[in-house]
């Protein structure tokens, strides 16, 4: 009887309102700083000793449009609110990522006279003093928070050799709490994959959902649109 369940069981066990008013009050999920991923993901990230993550969310557009933009965004904004978070790309090299990396965490980190741009420090001009003093600004918001960038560049890899990397850094920061991977279709095509593209893209997405799980974190994939599967 639902009613009894929720009020005086018979069996002895602890009925649903005693379960709700003893409970420890939650603290609420970092923000990944867009509402509309939030409300997918019931808030954003948990923090370490909440839920045990295990989610894997897709970001989908096409090209050019501005995903891997929106996942380094939300890396860094979880990030700066304290989270250990992992950024995982199969398509840029680490000074590419660096350098979007940081123009997006002296947005979010600096006043809005201290931000450089990708350009700024891809290319240094004269104004490379100001750029380097903006990046080391929100480089130390960042670590008084108790946040981690985790960065990884496994150029031509295959999901095996990903979910790799994601164990490797789970190793050396348990606390991690989530990834991002840029990009789903750039992967190389896996060991034992099916013959189809469709049927690889499957198994490729069902390897990366059981990692999250097992590694207990949330899985942000950036995936392309106009593609197979």
């Amino acid at each position: 009887d639902a009613v009894e369940d929720l009020i005086s069981p018979k069996d002895g066990r602890v009925s649903l309102i005693d379960q709700i008013m003893n409970a420890r009050e939650q603290v609420p999920p970092i923000s990944t700083g867009m509402a509309a991923l939030d409300i997918d993901m019931e808030g954003g990230v948990r923090l370490p000793g909440q839920s045990a993550g295990g989610r894997m969310f897709a970001l989908a557009a096409r090209t050019g449009v501005g995903k891997t933009v929106l996942g380094v965004f939300a890396a860094v904004n979880l990030a700066k609110n304290g989270l250990k978070v992992g950024f995982v790309s199969a398509e840029l090299d680490k000074a590419a990522i660096y350098a979007r990396l940081w123009s997006a965490a002296t947005h979010q980190c600096n006043p809005n006279t201290n931000w450089a741009e990708v350009g700024d420090i891809d290319s240094p001009g004269q104004n490379r003093e100001q750029v380097s003093s903006n990046l080391m600004m929100a480089a130390g918001q960042i670590q008084a928070a108790g946040g981690k960038l985790l960065v990884e560049d496994p150029w031509g890899a295959d999901v095996d050799s990903v979910i790799n990397s994601m164990r490797s850094m789970k190793a050396k920061n348990p606390d991690m709490r989530c990834v991002v991977l840029d990009h789903f279709h750039v992967l190389a095509r896996h060991k034992g994959a099916p013959s189809n593209e469709s049927g690889m893209l499957e198994d490729r997405a069902y390897r990366l959902m059981n990692a999250a799980k097992e590694l207990e974190i949330d899985l942000i994939v950036l995936a392309q649109m106009n593609r197979v599967g």
